[in-house]
C-alpha cells in the first residue's frame, strides 16, 4: 500500500488536470451555457481519513472560498464530527459530488454529476485502500452508490459496500434548517452509527 504522502501527490495531479482540462471546459460550456466560468471546489482533509463525508455540490460560501463545507451546513456537520464522534475534522475527508456550484445554486442535476464524475471517482479510488468510514449525505450522493434505493429508505443505516466500506447515508445537514428543533437531536443520533463504523473490526 502506498503512503497516504504518494496519495495526496496523485490526487493532486489529478485534479490540476481535471481543471485544466479544455475538453472538461468544453463539455460543461455545452452542457450548461449560462453557467459561465465557475470555482472547482476540491475536497479536503486527511488521506487516511476516520470517515469520508461526501455531499452533493458547493454552496455559495464554499464558491467565495474554494473549499467544502465551510457554509452553515458545513459548519454544523463539522461541528458533530468534533462533539459527536471526538475527531478533529481535518482527520476525515470532506468533500462533494459536483466539483462546482450548479447555475441558482440548485439541485445537482444528472448533468452537474457527469461533469464531475471524472474527478469524484479517481479522488475513491485514491481514498479506498485507506477509508473505511464512508458517510453519503443526501439524496445525490447516496446515488453514488446506489441509486436503486431512496435516501429516506436508508438513511441512518449501516451498509456495507465495495472496497470493504461501511456506508452510513445520511440527509443532507440543510435537512436539519427547515425544523431545527426536531431534528437536529435526531441527527446528532445518526452520529452514533458512524462511531459503531469506525469501531467495527476489520
Amino acid at each position: 500500500m502506498g503512503s497516504s504522502v504518494d496519495a495526496r501527490r496523485l490526487l493532486e495531479a489529478v485534479w490540476s488536470d481535471y481543471a485544466q482540462d479544455p475538453a472538461f471546459n468544453s463539455l460543461r460550456s455545452w452542457m450548461d451555457p449560462e453557467v459561465g466560468t465557475v470555482r472547482f471546489v476540491p475536497g479536503e482533509g486527511s488521506m487516511r481519513p476516520w470517515v469520508t463525508f461526501i455531499g452533493e455540490a458547493p454552496g455559495a460560501d464554499e464558491d467565495r472560498m474554494g473549499r467544502p463545507f465551510v457554509g452553515q451546513s458545513g459548519q454544523l456537520i463539522r461541528s458533530l464530527i468534533a462533539e459527536e464522534l471526538k475527531l478533529d475534522p481535518a482527520d476525515c475527508w470532506i468533500t462533494n459530488v459536483v466539483k462546482y456550484r450548479p447555475l441558482n445554486n440548485a439541485t445537482p442535476n444528472i448533468r452537474d454529476q457527469i461533469n464531475s464524475w471524472p474527478y469524484l471517482r479517481r479522488e475513491l479510488e485514491c481514498l479506498a485502500p485507506r477509508a473505511k468510514v464512508v458517510v453519503p449525505l443526501g439524496a445525490v450522493a447516496w446515488s453514488v452508490f446506489d441509486p436503486s434505493m431512496s435516501i429516506s429508505s436508508v438513511e441512518g443505516t449501516m451498509r456495507m459496500g465495495k472496497n470493504g466500506w461501511l456506508i452510513v447515508p445520511m440527509f443532507h445537514p440543510s435537512f436539519i434548517g427547515r425544523n431545527p428543533k426536531q431534528r437536529l437531536p435526531q441527527y446528532r443520533k445518526r452520529f452514533a452509527v458512524i462511531r459503531e463504523a469506525i469501531d467495527t473490526p476489520e
